[in-house]
C-alpha cells in the first residue's frame, strides 16, 4: 500500500503551566460554564463517555463532539468531524485530548489534536489551529492564574468579507482601525498599545502571526485579553474574528467597548 500525504496525519501537541490545582483545571475544561470562561463563549456539555460537548463562537462556527475518554481531574477526549460524510473521501476525524498532570507539584495542560491530513490542502487549517490552541491554552492559564471563578464577558465582532488577509490585517489594525503602536516589528513580549474607538489600550503582546493572528493583555479590562483571528476557509469568502475577555469589569464599561468595536468594525468592513 502506498504511503501518500493524503494516507498520513499529523498532529499538534502544546502544553502549558497553569496555576492551579487538577480539580480546578478539570471544571474550566469540562463543564460548559467553566469552557465559557476561556474557550467558546457558548457551551454545552453531557459528561460522561458517550456524551458530547457543543461549542459556539456565532454563526458558522459551531459544532458538536463525541466524548470518548472522560476521566476527572486526569484527562477529557473528544473526536471531532471535518466536513461531510458526502464529500469525496467522507469525512475527516480529529480527536481533541486534554491530559491533566502534576509535575513536581506544577499542574501542566498537554493538548493533543491528531488526525489532520499531511495533505498540502490541510497545511492552512493545520496552521490555524496551532495558532489557535495556542492562544487559547494561554487564555486557559491566564483566567485560571489571575481570574479563576470569574464569569467572562465576551466582547466581539466577526465578519465575513473576501478581501485579501493582509489588506484587512492593515486595515483593521492600522490608523484608521485599532490603530497599534509599531505593528510591522510587534513581536511577542512587546508592549501592546491599542484603541478601540474612543477607549485606549495597552497591555503585553503574547503572539502575533502577521497577517493572521494577534494575541494580548489588556490592563484597562481589568487585565483582560485580546485575540484577532483571520480564519481560514477553503473559500473565498473567510471571517475576521476580534475577541476580547474581559473579568470582573463592570457592564456599563464592557457595553461601552462593545458599542465601539462594532462601530469601528462597520468602518473596516464596510465594503465588504
Amino acid at each position: 500500500m502506498s504511503d501518500t500525504p493524503q494516507d498520513r496525519t499529523r498532529t499538534i501537541e502544546i502544553e502549558v503551566e497553569v496555576d492551579a490545582s487538577p480539580e480546578d483545571v478539570w471544571e474550566a475544561i469540562s463543564e460548559a460554564e467553566g469552557i465559557r470562561r476561556w474557550f467558546a463563549p457558548e457551551a454545552r456539555v453531557t459528561a460522561g463517555v458517550g456524551g458530547s460537548i457543543w461549542l459556539s463562537w456565532g454563526e458558522g462556527a459551531a459544532g458538536e463532539a463525541t466524548i470518548d475518554v472522560w476521566e476527572p481531574s486526569k484527562r477529557i477526549r473528544w473526536i471531532e468531524e471535518w466536513g461531510s460524510s458526502e464529500d469525496e473521501g467522507g469525512a475527516t476525524l480529529t480527536a481533541v485530548d486534554f491530559h491533566i498532570e502534576t509535575r513536581g507539584g506544577t499542574t501542566i495542560v498537554r493538548l493533543v489534536h491528531s488526525g489532520f491530513s499531511a495533505s498540502a490542502d490541510w497545511d492552512e487549517y493545520y496552521d490555524a489551529t496551532v495558532a489557535g490552541w495556542t492562544y487559547f491554552l494561554w487564555n486557559l492559564s491566564h483566567y485560571l492564574g489571575r481570574h479563576p471563578g470569574t464569569p467572562r464577558t465576551m466582547i466581539s465582532d466577526r465578519r465575513k468579507t473576501t478581501r485579501p488577509f493582509d489588506e484587512v490585517w492593515a486595515a483593521l489594525l492600522g490608523p484608521a482601525g485599532l490603530a497599534v503602536s509599531s505593528l510591522d516589528t510587534l513581536a511577542a513580549g512587546d508592549d501592546l498599545a491599542l484603541r478601540v474607538g474612543a477607549s485606549s489600550f495597552s497591555g503585553e503582546t503574547a503572539y502575533v502571526r502577521a497577517p493572521r493572528n494577534l494575541a494580548g493583555t489588556l490592563k484597562e479590562l481589568n487585565d483582560g485579553l485580546i485575540f484577532i483571528e483571520m480564519e481560514p476557509s477553503g473559500s473565498d469568502t473567510w471571517a475576521c474574528g476580534v475577541w476580547i475577555s474581559a473579568y470582573g469589569v463592570d457592564s456599563s464599561e464592557t457595553d461601552t467597548v462593545q458599542r465601539r468595536l462594532t462601530e469601528l468594525m462597520d468602518g473596516v468592513f464596510r465594503d465588504g
